[in-house]
């Protein structure tokens, strides 16, 4: 059941990844990035942190654009370049647990 909600939100999540880079929209940029933090985190077990690299391109975008610094089009794939080493220092640095922090408070 896990395997088809992952599949699933992963292909819907790669279509909200195109559309909000198309249109740069700040809720396109915040639902892309929520919903593949939940597909990372059901790939958990094999290639969920390497999924974890479009929310933090993702929600980095959509900072920009809440700062108004996206102007140009060419803005986004220079911030989107910048969220690439952050999400592997964070992968490299931070476990587990504290990188799915929201999930671990749901389980009792």
């Amino acid at each position: 059941m896990f395997t088809i909600i992952f599949y699933l939100f992963l292909v819907i999540g790669i279509c909200l990844f195109v559309v909000a880079i198309k249109k740069s929209s700040l809720k396109l940029y915040i639902v892309g990035g929520l919903l593949f933090y939940i597909v990372s985190f059901l790939g958990s077990f094999s290639i969920g942190l390497y999924i974890l690299v479009f929310t933090f391109i993702l929600w980095t975008l959509a900072i920009v654009k809440f700062f108004k610094l996206l102007e140009k089009p060419y803005h986004q794939l220079t911030y989107s370049l910048i969220a690439i080493p952050i999400w592997l220092l964070s992968i490299t640095f931070i476990d587990d647990y504290w990188l799915f922090y929201p999930f671990a408070i749901l389980t009792f």
